[in-house]
């Protein structure tokens, strides 16, 4: 037998083995008597490089380097899977801030990815501040107020896992008291009919899904139909940024109005706010319109001091 030919039976005995390990299991794979190999990367030019397995443990790691091998294994992640993945452990504690994530080489044998998936995953958890890689330590998780709260995936995983949400509600309450009764006073001042009729139309939203609510349950487009009246009346001021703003805090003002919305009651006294905001819009009465909204926010106040307990 040629050594060309030899190399290429090692690869394709090396196939059957990974094959065999993932569909049947350690044992008959090993049964193929392999214990130790030499083998090249797929894609290189014939004897250019080799690379050692060597053992059949090393075997699920040898190949979930490669990418044109990855369909092999059973459960493989891929890149946006393996993000979620260790965002979930980091949002929900199992990593907490100042600990450091396992090595590149244990998430890929975790998890079934190359080097580069895992590379990139834990790439865009460092560029959102949510990790810091230190050269010759490992990747660690950072301080949670160093995270980027408002890039749309960091506001997105916490909304998610709630429990890693709790550090910001009060700052978040802080930032809205200080500024949505201004917002409200400009809306009071501009808004349009066409502004007036999409406020209104939240209302009415909160209100019907208050009508299908009860006590062991909560219909869930009450906290969206809230959270779209905050969003009509950022809208209303007729500002570039006001608006925009509202559209990134929007994820987590919803989260926050989630956890203040628990009974039947308090979704009625939610409403019986929101219409007072929205009545002095109506009326332009500017003064009024601030004065309701910093009323509306002080019941958000203790209603989050309320339920913290249940979180």
């Amino acid at each position: 037998m040629s050594f060309f030919l030899l190399v290429f039976k090692i690869k394709e005995t090396v196939l059957q083995v990974v094959e065999q390990y993932f569909i049947h299991g350690q044992e008959e794979a090993a049964a193929y008597g392999v214990d130790r190999l030499v083998v090249r990367h797929a894609w290189t030019p014939l004897l250019s490089r080799t690379e050692t397995v060597a053992s059949m443990s090393d075997i699920r790691y040898f190949y979930s380097s490669f990418p044109d091998r990855v369909g092999l294994m059973q459960g493989a992640f891929n890149r946006d899977d393996l993000l979620e993945q260790l965002a979930r452990s980091i949002f929900t504690g199992e990593y907490a801030p100042g600990e450091f994530l396992p090595r590149e080489v244990d998430i890929c044998h975790t998890y079934n990815v190359s080097r580069s998936t895992a590379r990139s995953a834990l790439q865009t958890l460092a560029d959102t501040g949510i990790l810091v890689r230190i050269s010759g330590q490992g990747t660690r998780v950072r301080d949670p107020r160093e995270w980027q709260l408002l890039d749309p995936r960091v506001t997105h995983w916490l909304t998610l896992y709630s429990e890693a949400g709790q550090f910001y509600m009060q700052d978040l309450l802080d930032f809205r008291a200080s500024v949505e009764p201004f917002v409200t006073m400009e809306a009071a001042t501009r808004a349009s009919a066409a502004d007036l009729h999409a406020i209104e139309d939240a209302l009415s939203g909160m209100e019907a899904a208050w009508h299908t609510s009860d006590t062991g349950h909560i219909d869930p487009l009450f906290d969206v139909f809230d959270v779209a009246f905050h969003e009509a009346v950022y809208a209303a001021t007729h500002n570039v940024i006001w608006t925009q703003l509202s559209h990134v805090l929007k994820p987590i003002i919803l989260a926050q109005v989630a956890r203040t919305n628990r009974t039947t009651d308090s979704l009625l006294e939610s409403v019986a706010c929101h219409r007072r905001v929205f009545e002095a819009i109506r009326l332009r009465e500017r003064r009024q319109a601030g004065e309701a909204t910093q009323a509306m926010l002080d019941r958000t106040a203790a209603d989050l001091a309320t339920n913290a307990v249940a979180f």
